[in-house]
């Protein structure tokens, strides 16, 4: 009993001694709490001594070159950016002045005239049965392009009012027409329409190029008409 009780206050002592130690010294603090393999850690983040100088400058060097490289890129990029979205409007607008054309000559019902460049038809509309009238053939502001323009009034009356539908056409000429007829001219039974355009919205340069727009219209209701 004398020993246990002389190795447990032995132990109570030591304990004592090794708190006030701890205390006393912080570096005596890591070797009782940590984990044996903590002092490595602690030594190889001491070993980190960051960049030298040279590697700072071949990082920055090579950062510039990156960049050069990226912004000679964006320059050869941008032009041709900008011929797309002039080709894409050049487009758009084509294509919705040739779908206007169509609906209003399929829903004719009588032909009045015809040409090359030109067809009037009586055919309904939002306002009821109109004389519609598209003229692709007037002189644009740049000379070697013309303008399809649509014209509407009442059946038997003057047309007037006179709407741009597609700008910058290429052809409208009677050896390029816009309009051909089939059988013929004075009793169609299918119109045919084709739009050239330049692949360019505007006055900026872009495609060199024309696009060419097709469609045609089966006259289904001059039947009704006896026409």
């Amino acid at each position: 009993m004398d020993r246990v009780l002389r190795f447990a206050s032995s132990s109570v002592q030591l304990s004592r001694q090794q708190r006030r130690s701890l205390k006393a010294s912080p570096v005596e603090v890591d070797r009782w709490t940590m984990p044996p393999c903590e002092p490595r850690i602690h030594r190889r983040l001491r070993d980190e001594d960051g960049f030298t100088l040279i590697e700072l400058l071949t990082a920055m060097a090579i950062s510039l070159v990156v960049g050069a490289g990226a912004l000679t890129l964006l320059q050869i990029a941008e032009p041709l950016s900008d011929r797309e979205l002039q080709r894409q409007v050049a487009v758009g607008e084509a294509r919705g002045g040739l779908e206007r054309m169509i609906r209003d000559v399929r829903n004719a019902d009588l032909v009045n005239a015809t040409s090359a460049t030109l067809v009037d038809v009586n055919t309904r509309t939002i306002a009821g049965r109109r004389r519609v009238v598209y003229q692709c053939n007037s002189a644009f502001q740049v000379v070697q392009y013309r303008q399809c323009t649509r014209y509407e009034g009442p059946v038997d009356g003057d047309v007037t009012g006179g709407k741009v539908v597609v700008e910058r056409l290429i052809n409208g000429t009677t050896s390029q027409p816009v309009f051909t007829y089939v059988p013929n001219r004075i009793t169609p039974r299918v119109i045919r329409m084709q739009i050239v355009v330049p692949a360019s919205g505007g006055p900026a340069p872009g495609y060199e190029h024309r696009i060419v727009l097709r469609d045609a219209v089966f006259m289904r209701n001059l039947d009704l008409t006896g026409g």
